[in-house]
Parts: C-alpha cells; sequence; structure tokens
C-alpha cells in the first residue's frame, strides 16, 4: 500500500492480512495499536518476538472492565515494545465494508488526545443541532 487509507477491496466479506515488523524500542515501551477505521467489523492481532510462537492479542476494551461513557471510536491493541528485539505484528481484518488498514501507533496518552479531538469534532456538532432542532 502506498497510503493506510488505500482500499485494498470493495466489500465482500473476505478476510485480509497485513503483516509488519516494530523495531526495537529506545523510550516508552507501552503503546496502543489502533485501527483508525471505524467501519471495520472484526479485527483481530497477533503478535511475537524473535523466534516465539505467535500471541493473540485482545482488543483494550476486552482486557478491562467498561463503564458507561468508556470503550473506543477504534480498535485498540495495548501493545508492549521490547528494548531488545523487534517485534512482528499480523492483523487480520474481515467484514463487509471497504477494506483498510489505516494502523497507528501511540502512547496511550497520544492516543487519547486525538480520539477527543475526533469525539468533540463529530459529536459536539451532532449535539449543537439536535439542541437546535428542538
Amino acid at each position: 500500500l502506498t497510503r493506510p487509507h488505500q482500499v485494498i477491496a470493495a466489500s465482500s466479506g473476505q478476510a485480509y492480512w497485513a503483516g509488519f515488523r516494530l523495531g526495537s524500542s529506545d523510550g516508552a515501551t507501552k503503546h496502543w495499536l489502533s485501527l483508525q477505521s471505524p467501519t471495520q467489523d472484526k479485527a483481530q492481532l497477533w503478535w511475537r518476538r524473535a523466534g516465539e510462537s505467535w500471541v493473540a492479542q485482545p482488543l483494550l476494551q476486552d482486557t478491562r472492565a467498561l463503564t458507561l461513557g468508556s470503550g473506543h471510536l477504534f480498535a485498540v491493541w495495548p501493545i508492549e515494545l521490547s528494548d531488545q528485539h523487534s517485534t512482528e505484528i499480523l492483523v487480520r481484518i474481515e467484514g463487509v465494508n471497504r477494506v483498510q488498514f489505516p494502523l497507528v501507533l501511540q502512547t496511550p496518552a497520544e492516543f487519547i488526545v486525538i480520539e477527543v479531538s475526533q469525539f468533540v469534532d463529530f459529536e459536539f456538532p451532532v449535539q449543537l443541532r439536535r439542541d437546535w432542532a428542538i
């Protein structure tokens, strides 16, 4: 792909895979990898380090108790990078929507700032329209 938002295929329900390697970390080791396409129906992630077995990584929302207002706009996986080894990643997307792989690796703080701004950009104008329609 030349761009992360490039459409790979029209909707078909077929599964598509993306594989890549993340280098060793020289600082923060805790990151979140997000699939920033809210129209993807099912996304799964596996990771491994040098010669180890593949590990299925659950979505962040599946690793903690959810409360009212919690959750994320996108599929998000917690990823802990090693300071000594690279990490191989496999992402599988399946669904009837257009297939895209806009994957973004960020620290949790960076992710939250962007997600809040996206929520405000979308939800605040929608709420204003609702208020004005009353």
